[in-house]
């Protein structure tokens, strides 16, 4: 229960391995296990934990509250949380421009685009 309110994906009990397994199958779920222990180590998109983009998103003063964030996914949460700091750098790199920094070193870059770009 404790793992479920955080948003930390549950454990499966383990399992043992069959011995009649075939040993590409061995091989592909041991692979599977290490990119499940890379991709948690590594968290989530932009690099902080959920308990912090929850609090960061609540503080960015759009409107999300404690009461309603509930209502948001995780992945609509990353998105957001990266949007939100493309539109900043947008912000301080314009600034930047308008108080005299180098405009050939300082490119600012309109924050609505798709995020793979």
């Amino acid at each position: 229960m404790v793992r479920a309110s955080c948003g930390i994906k549950e454990l499966d009990p383990p399992v043992p391995d069959d011995p009649n397994e075939d040993p590409r199958i061995k091989r592909m779920k041991a692979l599977a296990r290490y990119r499940d222990r890379v991709k948690a180590k590594k968290g989530s998109a932009n690099g902080i934990s959920l308990i912090t983009c929850i609090v960061a998103v609540c503080c960015m003063g759009i409107g999300v509250t404690p009461m309603t964030i509930g209502e948001m996914s995780y992945a609509a949460l990353n998105d957001l949380m990266s949007m939100y700091q493309e539109k900043e750098k947008y912000d301080i790199d314009i600034r930047s421009v308008l108080a005299g920094a180098d405009p050939k070193k300082v490119k600012p870059k309109y924050w609505i685009r798709n995020n793979k770009e």
